[in-house]
Order: structure tokens, then C-alpha cells, then sequence
């Protein structure tokens, strides 16, 4: 199991899924590095967190986020995709505007 902590933007609205009869919170967070020449690449994380649902009404599309959870890596069609089991989210940073 890796452990990992992730900072970055939401890429979208997090939505409220149901599997099993379990609801979770699903959403996608882009996480940004700059090579030494400056040229920056996103890495996107897709999350699931087993947490309350009201949290889903902050996380909104561009809102900055830290997330701590198991991460793993899978490869689809010749790209690394990476998905996260959170079991922390923290809202980074003031409110959206």
C-alpha cells in the first residue's frame, strides 16, 4: 500500500455516487510540477472518498484541495492514470469567488 498526499485544483464539481448501498464522494484533482526548463505538466488524480456527503457542496470545480489517501497506478491506453482512496480531504486556501 502507498500513501500519498496530493495538492491541486478540482477539474470539476464533486459528485455524490452510490455502490452497494455505500455513498461516497467522487471528484478529479489536478496536480501541477514545473520541469528545470519551466515547463509545467498536470497529473490527474481521480478520488473517492467514503466521507459526508454535505462536504460534496465545497468541493466546486477550481476549488484548491490536499487530499491523503492510497494511491494506485494503473496504465490505459500507453498512459499512467492514478486513482486515490482518500481518507483525508482538506480545503486549501480561502473561498471560491
Amino acid at each position: 500500500m502507498i500513501i500519498a498526499t496530493v495538492t491541486g485544483n478540482l477539474g470539476d464539481d464533486a459528485k455524490v455516487r452510490e455502490h452497494e448501498g455505500r455513498k461516497f464522494l467522487s471528484f478529479s484533482v489536478a496536480s501541477n510540477t514545473r520541469d528545470k526548463e519551466g515547463s509545467t505538466h498536470t497529473d490527474w488524480v481521480r478520488c473517492t472518498y467514503n466521507g459526508p456527503e454535505k462536504l460534496a457542496e465545497h468541493l466546486q470545480k477550481g476549488r484548491m484541495v490536499s487530499v491523503v489517501g492510497e494511491i494506485r497506478t494503473s496504465i490505459y491506453n500507453n498512459a499512467v492514470q492514478y486513482d486515490m482512496r482518500c481518507m483525508n480531504v482538506e480545503l486549501v486556501g480561502g473561498k471560491k469567488e
